[in-house]
């Protein structure tokens, strides 16, 4: 029984200590403006995104050298996602809307690279 109970107390506390390891942070994206994420990150990163808002944000990944899109999606309003970018990649998320939007963005790790521009085509 002590065995047992030692087990389950080393996952808890493993547990505990992987999830606290997660970066979380909610931006606030302004009108026709983007969030610029991972510019200057070397290493592949993941991401839990959630639009808390009543409006859609489109979700690009740039490779970072080309400057190409290699993934997109529309993150519908109050939708969650699952993102995975390499290395060579960047992640933006528009605001084209005219109201102010919010995004929950949970990183399994830190990320280098974050800064605000205004609305580009592409």
């Amino acid at each position: 029984m002590k065995k047992v109970l030692k087990s389950i107390l080393f996952l808890m506390v493993t547990m505990l200590i992987m999830s606290s390891c997660a970066v979380k942070s909610t931006v606030s994206i302004r009108p026709q403006e983007e969030f610029v994420l991972g510019e200057y990150q070397n290493t592949r990163f993941n991401a839990k995104v959630t639009n808390l808002s009543t409006k859609e944000v489109k979700v690009v990944i740039l490779n970072t050298l080309s400057g190409k899109q290699t993934q997109g999606f529309g993150l519908a309003a109050k939708g969650t996602a699952q993102i995975y970018v390499s290395k060579e990649e960047t992640v933006i998320f528009k605001n084209a809307s005219e109201e102010q939007v919010r995004v929950k963005v949970r990183l399994g790790r830190d990320v280098e690279g974050m800064r605000y521009q205004p609305v580009t085509k592409q």
